[in-house]
């Protein structure tokens, strides 16, 4: 990222601290994105790039190839994981359906609750909130949803709703254009997924004299590992109109 040493001099606030904030933000909310939803297919095949009339261009950030993400587990390398909501919104028992998908004859990921998280679309984690059973919760009492405005678990395992899950198409894929309309719900296996970084995100902010601007440069280098092939489920479909 390159600006004039004017911009830094006319600021009203201290501009190059704000912006190595700004942009450390933005790098993490990568990684996020990076671990949901990379796919190394170029073509109109990609997880997020449905209905594209070209491939992807090289830059584009689903094509990380640090290991491919949570949703190509379930969409693509095992569908046993995929519950289709059926444009249905989301229930209790849709949700415990989709945890025991991840019980294998390998493991049984979906017993324990504290292994386990759920990770959301905004729009989904609003329809969340309008499950029966954590809405009334002994009649609107402590930890209702319409008290506390927040889903902090379902069965144990902790929510999350995430700005870097797209809403897609009934069959769980993003749009080249983003004009999805259902929403999606990631169940991740904690323990089954790794982030390995041999360089964590570095920043520098170096001053070119002859251009008068400085140039913010990040950098980091990190895979993404996952254990077996039963290690994510998805609900995908979801109603959120």
């Amino acid at each position: 990222v390159g600006f004039s040493t004017e911009t830094e001099e006319d600021a009203i606030i201290p501009f190059i601290p704000q912006l190595r904030a700004q942009a450390t933000r933005a790098f993490a909310n990568f990684v996020d994105y990076a671990i949901l939803n990379t796919d190394s297919t170029t073509g109109t095949g990609n997880i997020n790039y449905k209905g594209a009339n070209t491939s992807a261009a090289p830059t584009s950030r689903f094509l990380f190839a640090g290991g491919n993400g949570m949703r190509y587990l379930a969409l693509i390398t095992n569908t046993r994981l995929l519950t289709n909501a059926q444009g249905g919104v989301p229930t209790l028992a849709m949700l415990r359906s989709a945890r025991f998908n991840l019980i294998s004859s390998l493991n049984a990921y979906g017993i324990d609750p504290s292994l386990l998280m759920y990770i959301v679309d905004p729009y989904t984690y609003g329809k969340m909130l309008q499950i029966d059973e954590v809405l009334n919760a002994m009649v609107n009492g402590r930890g209702s949803t319409v008290n506390d405005g927040l889903i902090p678990a379902i069965d144990g395992s902790p929510i999350f709703p995430s700005s870097e899950l797209a809403l897609t198409d009934s069959t769980g894929y993003a749009l080249a254009d983003g004009t999805g309309t259902l929403g999606q719900i990631v169940i991740a296996v904690k323990p089954a997924w790794k982030v390995g970084y041999i360089r964590q995100v570095n920043t520098d902010v170096s001053y070119i004299p002859w251009n008068d601007m400085y140039v913010l440069t990040m950098t980091a280098r990190f895979a993404i590992g996952k254990k077996d092939t039963t290690a994510c489920g998805l609900i995908y479909n979801v109603n959120v109109s």
